[in-house]
């Protein structure tokens, strides 16, 4: 027995959104990471072909030393970008570890964590999304927050930054 779903997913303001039907908050809060980080991906690919078609395209000019700077410049431009899409590609494999129809009573890699301070998404570091009008902050399990978020339950209450974070549901 399936149920069918539509989810629209808005990007205005690098601000995802999305409006659902029949959809769990954090499964749209999942498929909204993985298409950031498809679009994303795919940027750093294009940024990464125009590069090596610069590189390709450098023609040897009389001045020598020009033509060595500015190819040395676009090896340097390459390998940076070659780590944002390293970056990109991890963020992914991280996220696509979760599996939205488990819930579990601690929180854990893949939570949906409602706090006193908001709602907090336990999968990738992609900040601030909206899903059915509801802010939620997108965490890896190794930042900071998520960190001491990790392992915790509906009702334990953590310290961090100054602030007093009561757990008031684990999805």
């Amino acid at each position: 027995h399936s149920t069918s779903a539509i989810i629209l997913i808005s990007i205005t303001n690098s601000i995802f959104t999305s409006y659902y039907l029949n959809v769990s908050i954090k499964k749209q809060a999942y498929e909204i990471l993985l298409l950031a980080l498809q679009h994303k991906i795919a940027a750093i690919e294009n940024d990464l072909l125009a590069i090596k078609e610069s590189i390709s395209n450098e023609t040897k000019s009389t001045a020598g030393d020009k033509y060595e700077t500015a190819r040395a410049m676009l090896h340097i431009e390459q390998e940076n970008v070659m780590k944002q899409l390293a970056n990109a590609q991890n963020q992914k494999h991280e996220l696509t570890a979760v599996d939205t129809s488990q819930v579990a009573s601690v929180v854990r890699h893949g939570s949906l964590v409602t706090t006193n301070y908001g709602i907090f998404f336990i999968a990738t570091a992609m900040g601030k999304i909206v899903v059915d009008e509801n802010s939620i902050v997108t965490l890896s399990k190794i930042s900071p927050l998520g960190k001491v978020l990790m392992g915790k339950k509906e009702n334990d209450i953590v310290l961090f930054d100054s602030r007093r974070y009561e757990i008031k549901k684990v999805e």
